[in-house]
């Protein structure tokens, strides 16, 4: 005769989770949008150079041990995915770090305090006409230790 039988187990233990919630150790531009302005552009003078800003920006930490790095994330245009997609078909926005371009989602080491300069600039497809309006584009800045 064969027999064969399950045996439950009802079995509990007490976990104990400790955490400790900190502050952010930096701050960007104090929490508030960073807006670059290009004003009047001439779309036919459009070329990597033309209407150049700077991007002002600050960046204020705490307690700071560790050296930094700095990242713009966003939707890269459809012509070079390296350079911020704008509304308008055929134009975008290029962020430059000492004069040479930053792609996307690349990291910039820096020691704060010495925040890096950074440039946005229009830039345009080749061969395209563009048509007149505004446009804008959007970005996010991350900063984390290194």
């Amino acid at each position: 005769m064969l027999l064969a039988g399950v045996v439950w187990a009802d079995s509990s233990s007490v976990i104990t989770i400790k955490v400790t919630v900190v502050a952010p150790a930096c701050v960007i531009n104090n929490n508030q949008p960073i807006t670059v302005e290009f004003g009047d552009v001439v779309t036919t003078r459009i070329d990597g150079y033309y209407k150049r800003q700077l991007v002002r920006y600050s960046v204020v930490c705490k307690n700071l041990r560790n050296p930094i790095k700095l990242q713009i994330q966003g939707a890269g245009a459809g012509f070079n995915s390296a350079v911020l997609r704008t509304n308008k078909e055929g134009l975008g926005v290029a962020l430059l770090h000492d004069s040479y371009l930053s792609p996307l989602g690349s990291w910039i080491n820096f020691n704060y305090p010495n925040l890096p300069v950074l440039h946005a600039v229009p830039v345009k497809q080749a061969g395209v006409q563009l048509d007149g309006g505004a446009f804008s584009a959007g970005a996010t800045m991350k900063v984390e230790y290194q």
